[in-house]
C-alpha cells in the first residue's frame, strides 16, 4: 500500500489525477509479484511524470488500450528507466484489472498470428524461439509500415530488406544479425509459400559472417572443469544446490533453463532415471542418473 511506502506523503501519489486512485492497488501488486521498495518507488518517481502527461493530452484510462499506453514509455528503456518500468508494469497490473480498452486487431496482428501458426504447425519451433521469431518481424513489418501501406509486403524488393538489415546491424552484434537474418529468411519463405509475397527473395540475403577465435569457445577443457566444480564449497546447502545445478550443466550439456525447469518428480532416484523436457523442440528424454 501507498502508506507503507510513504508514511509521510502518500497522499500527493494518491491525488494524482488519473493514476491517483489507481496506485494503492498498484503497489499491493507489485508487492505480491516481489517487487522490492526501491523498484516500487522508482515506478511510483514516475508515476508523476505519467499523469501529467495524461492530463495534458485528456487522456483517459478507459479510452487507452495496451499498445496506447506502452507508446507513452521511452523508445530506448536507458533515457528513462522508471518510465519505462512504470508503463509496463502498469500494463500488465491493468490487463488483469480490465481496465485497459481492447487493443484493435491490426493487418500486423493478423500477419503474425498466421506466421506463429505456421511456425508452430509446420516447424515444431520453441516459445523462446517464437518470440524472437515475433520480436524480428514485428520490427520489420514495422519499418516497412506495413499497416499503413499493405501492398508493401506484396511489392517487396530486396533494397528494402537490405536497408532494415542494415539499421539492425548498427545495433546488433554479428552473431545476433545471423539470427536476425535467418528469422527474415523464414518469413519470406512463408509469404512466398502463402502467396502473400514474391518468391526467392530469401536467397538474397546475405549472412554476417563470423571468423574462427572471434567468439569465446563453446567448451571448457574437462580438467578445468572438475577443478571448478571441486572449488564449490559443498558444506552449506546453497554450495550443494550450486554443485548439483553445474554438474548437471557439465554431464549433461543441460541449458540452464532447462536445468531450472527441473522438480523433484522429474528425478526418479530407485529406476535411476531423470526425465528432461528439452527447451528446443519440446521434446522429451530419458536419461540416466
Amino acid at each position: 500500500m501507498l502508506t507503507d511506502t510513504y508514511p509521510l506523503c502518500h497522499r500527493r501519489y494518491a491525488c494524482l489525477p488519473v493514476l491517483g486512485a489507481h496506485l494503492d492497488g498498484f503497489v499491493d501488486w507489485l508487492r505480491r509479484h516481489g517487487y522490492p521498495d526501491c523498484q516500487i518507488r522508482m515506478r511510483l518517481r514516475a508515476a508523476k511524470r505519467l499523469d501529467a502527461q495524461l492530463l495534458r493530452e485528456g487522456v483517459r484510462l478507459q479510452d487507452l488500450s495496451a499498445a496506447g499506453l506502452l507508446a507513452y514509455a521511452p523508445a530506448d528503456a536507458h533515457d528513462n528507466k522508471g518510465l519505462a518500468a512504470l508503463v509496463r508494469s502498469l500494463v500488465r497490473y491493468f490487463e488483469e484489472q480490465g481496465l485497459l480498452a481492447a487493443t484493435p486487431v491490426t493487418p500486423t496482428d493478423t500477419l503474425m498470428a498466421q506466421y506463429r501458426a505456421y511456425l508452430e504447425r509446420l516447424r515444431g519451433l520453441s516459445v523462446a524461439t517464437l518470440v524472437a521469431h515475433d520480436r524480428t518481424v514485428g520490427e520489420f513489418l514495422a519499418f516497412l509500415r506495413y499497416d499503413q501501406v499493405p501492398e508493401r509486403l506484396t511489392n517487396l524488393h530486396p533494397e528494402s530488406i537490405e536497408r532494415f538489415i542494415q539499421i539492425e546491424g548498427r545495433r546488433q552484434s554479428r552473431a545476433t544479425l545471423q539470427h536476425t537474418v535467418a528469422h527474415i529468411r523464414s518469413f519470406l519463405r512463408f509469404l512466398a509459400t502463402s502467396g502473400l509475397g514474391r518468391p526467392s527473395l530469401d536467397s538474397r540475403i546475405d549472412t554476417p559472417r563470423l571468423y574462427r577465435g572471434e567468439r569465446l569457445p563453446r567448451a571448457l577443457p574437462w580438467q578445468t572443469v572438475q577443478a571448478f566444480l571441486r572449488a564449490i564449497d559443498r558444506s552449506t546447502p546453497m554450495g550443494r544446490r550450486d554443485y548439483a545445478m553445474l554438474l548437471l550443466v557439465a554431464t549433461y550439456g543441460l541449458r540452464s533453463c532447462e536445468v531450472v525447469a527441473l522438480t523433484l518428480d522429474d528425478v526418479e532416484w530407485r529406476a535411476g532415471h531423470l526425465h528432461l523436457r528439452r527447451s528446443k523442440g519440446g521434446s522429451f528424454n530419458v536419461l540416466p542418473l
